[in-house]
């Protein structure tokens, strides 16, 4: 099954939103585009619920746009999976692959739009080499 070009675009925009301040620190746009039983993993291993990414507080995100590497792929008619380098500044370069996964679902208004499920980065998956790096 072959991804859309509109498709890709879209994936790979909502998924900048999440690397860019002004809407990652908007809950009502980060509650239209995170599922209800959304999930991430953190660098750190942590998993973060819906409610705990809303609830950050503001901070300086330095991440590198066009998202590094980025490959959109539908699982089936309405799952996609994004992959990509992601590359942000967290008081020195960190770069890791990062894998999120978007469903899509039926909008208020009669559209399908998508929506983001999980995000996994692969430093924090144990089956999988940690890829984490501090570039110079």
């Amino acid at each position: 099954m072959e991804i859309s070009i509109e498709d890709r675009e879209t994936l790979e925009r909502l998924e900048e939103e999440l690397w860019c301040e002004e809407t990652r620190y908007d809950k009502q746009r980060m509650n239209e585009l995170l599922a209800g039983d959304f999930f991430e993993f953190g660098r750190s291993g942590r998993i973060y619920q819906k409610q705990d990414t809303l609830a950050h507080s503001r901070k300086t995100i330095n991440a590198v746009f066009p998202l590094p590497e980025f490959h959109a792929r539908l699982l089936d008619e309405n799952t996609a999976q994004v992959t990509y380098n992601s590359v942000a500044n967290y008081d020195g370069v960190v770069e890791s692959r990062a894998e999120a996964l978007f469903g899509r679902e039926q909008t208020a208004v009669g559209f399908f739009a998508f929506i983001r499920v999980r995000r996994f980065n692969q430093e924090s998956i144990l089956m999988f080499q940690n890829t984490a790096i501090a570039l110079q």
